[in-house]
């Protein structure tokens, strides 16, 4: 914590080292009545943790977790802006109009974030970084709350009608992007997690692992033939405590929240979280009834991420109405009104919970 002085007039509540919203509830479990044996793989990796369990007798561990490695480092190359010489790192300093070849992980990534920026009807929006840097997210040592007239000068950078993408030949796995204002800036920070997760998963599947468990800072995605891996999400506001356990099988899961992340501008009594509407350029504030936190459950962990941060973004009945309308996604909405915990869920997230054999 930063507290307050003369020279800096904010408050500033740093997350935790880790965003594990979502913790196992059972890693060593046997499937049915029958032992078998979990081979797990853990480390480091895009500022957080990695954890991998695979239920096989003949996982060579350390070998795998090379492999891993290796794919996960390429992939912090393409998407991490703590690296200079990553590919996004040098998209953001480059100049408008200038065209840049991108990897196939990048356009990937943008390709999907495109999807979610119209589906949002452009709440989910990758270009929102120097919004962050202006409200003083990223660590920049903001004082006091800008003006509108510094928001609005913003805003007319953000926005994916500002970037221009596509692939030069998709048959040789080339890509380009480019960007029509020099300032503009993106980030992976909502989809990058999840990328990676999906990307790890294939991989571990295509080696013949059928049955298996991936996750990246709480990201989750998990595959099996018979049955399901049991998990448990975090009390928003008990750190040591969980509710709604699940049985996820063949699925992903990721979650989003504002609890952990905010910034309390005392020169005004505001206090903003860290997710920022990209249709106001605000952030969200911290009042009665805001949503604290969003659960989503879909196929491919990439999707689920990218929806619990639009959850984060829509009315509580409205994020609902959104999920039920998307095949094989449910979603769990938690909040707080009048000090009373509330949770409000899709209609068939409580199947999640009733799987037999479980």
């Amino acid at each position: 914590m930063i507290l307050a002085d003369s020279k800096n007039r904010t408050k500033i509540l740093k997350p935790l080292s880790f965003s594990l919203l979502l913790i196992l509830f059972f890693i060593a479990f046997s499937f049915y009545t029958q032992k078998v044996k979990i081979s797990s793989i853990n480390g480091k990796t895009m500022g957080t943790t990695y954890s991998i369990s695979i239920k096989a007798s003949d996982v060579n561990s350390d070998l795998l977790k090379k492999s891993v490695d290796s794919i996960l480092k390429i992939i912090n190359m393409s998407m991490s802006t703590y690296i200079p010489k990553s590919e996004i790192s040098l998209f953001n300093r480059s100049t408008s109009n200038e065209q840049m070849p991108i990897s196939e992980h990048f356009y990937s990534v943008l390709e999907k974030a495109q999807f979610y920026y119209e589906l949002s009807n452009k709440r989910f929006d990758p270009t929102i970084d120097p919004l962050y840097d202006l409200w003083g997210f990223n660590g920049s040592g903001v004082t006091e709350e800008p003006t509108y007239k510094q928001i609005d000068s913003v805003m007319n950078i953000v926005g994916m009608h500002n970037i221009s993408f596509g692939a030069a030949d998709s048959a040789k796995s080339e890509y380009f992007i480019s960007k029509k204002k020099d300032e503009l800036k993106i980030g992976f920070n909502a989809i990058a997690k999840g990328y990676a997760v999906d990307v790890i998963s294939n991989y571990l599947s295509n080696l013949g692992y059928k049955c298996h468990f991936v996750e990246i800072g709480g990201e989750i995605r998990t595959t099996s033939d018979f049955s399901s891996w049991p998990i448990a999400i975090q009390n928003p506001y008990n750190p040591s405590a969980t509710i709604a356990p699940l049985n996820l099988l063949n699925n992903s899961v990721a979650t989003s929240g504002n609890y952990w992340n905010f910034i309390d501008y005392l020169d005004t009594g505001s206090r903003k979280t860290h997710i920022i509407n990209p249709l106001t350029g605000y952030p969200l504030e911290v009042e009665n009834g805001m949503i604290s936190s969003a659960t989503v459950v879909s196929e491919n962990c990439m999707d689920a991420d990218a929806l619990a941060t639009i959850l984060m973004l829509l009315d509580i009945e409205e994020g609902i109405k959104l999920i039920d309308r998307l095949d094989k996604t449910e979603a769990l909405i938690i909040y707080f009104q009048d000090s009373e915990m509330i949770s409000k869920e899709s209609k068939g997230f409580d199947t999640l919970k009733k799987r037999a054999g479980n």
